[in-house]
């Protein structure tokens, strides 16, 4: 069973604030252009801050949303001990980067996640099936294609490219994964999705500040995921 990794709307502390980028010390668009979704940061320590436009309680979670000026890159703002669970997971290549949040003046050490991984490299096409739709909508299907009549990525892009000059679109309804391959945390279509091992380990430990949904109950209830058991040996 896999799950949607997301942060919390409410606690008991009330709205979770958004971090950003400190612009003062960082200028605006330092990291969204530097944190990319097929590239590592060289940067050794990020300065975010608080949103001067947010006015919730200065609570810190161990899970916070990088709002405005955030990376197009899969990444999780974690606090020190969410950071030292999520390295014991199985991740994509990945790396922290060291962070200083800066709330009303006071500094607070986290860490950024920023992981690289795009699931359509690690998927057996032979075992994987997809549909065709309009751009960004799953019904009505316009066309089902075979388990594995998508043979490769090859083929998928240019598919995928022929759909997008018509305003279509190819989503996959079963995800097959290499049998090499393991992850605990990785990414589908901007979304965190977590397995049951790391959703159990995150409530275990009281990680404070997410959300976890089971996926058939989210907007990617469609999607059939098969993953080899724990013990791929991907690093």
């Amino acid at each position: 069973m896999f799950f949607e990794l997301d942060t919390v709307s409410n606690d008991s502390y009330g709205v979770p604030f958004p971090v950003i980028s400190n612009s003062k010390i960082t200028g605006e668009d330092l990291y969204r252009q530097g944190i990319k979704i097929n590239k590592f940061f060289n940067e050794k320590l990020l300065y975010l801050s608080k949103s001067t436009f947010n006015t919730t309680k200065n609570v810190m979670r161990d899970f916070l949303v990088w709002d405005a000026g955030s990376p197009n890159a899969y990444h999780i703002v974690c606090s020190r001990k969410f950071k030292s669970i999520l390295e014991k997971q199985k991740l994509p290549p990945h790396k922290f980067y060291p962070a200083e949040i800066d709330v009303l003046g006071k500094t607070h050490n986290y860490f950024v996640l920023h992981y690289i991984q795009d699931y359509l490299q690690d998927i057996d096409y032979k075992k994987t099936q997809f549909r065709k739709a309009e751009i960004l909508e799953t019904e009505p299907i316009k066309k089902e294609f075979k388990i594995g009549e998508i043979k490769n990525y090859n083929e998928y892009q240019k598919l995928e490219k022929k759909a997008f000059k018509k305003d279509n679109w190819l989503y996959p309804t079963k995800l097959h994964f290499k049998d090499n391959i393991y992850y605990d945390i990785w990414g589908f279509q901007g979304t965190h999705i977590i397995s049951q091992k790391a959703k159990e380990i995150f409530e275990k430990e009281n990680i404070t500040g997410i959300e976890t949904k089971e996926l058939s109950k989210t907007e990617f209830s469609y999607l059939n995921i098969v993953m080899p058991p724990f013990g791929g040996f991907n690093s």
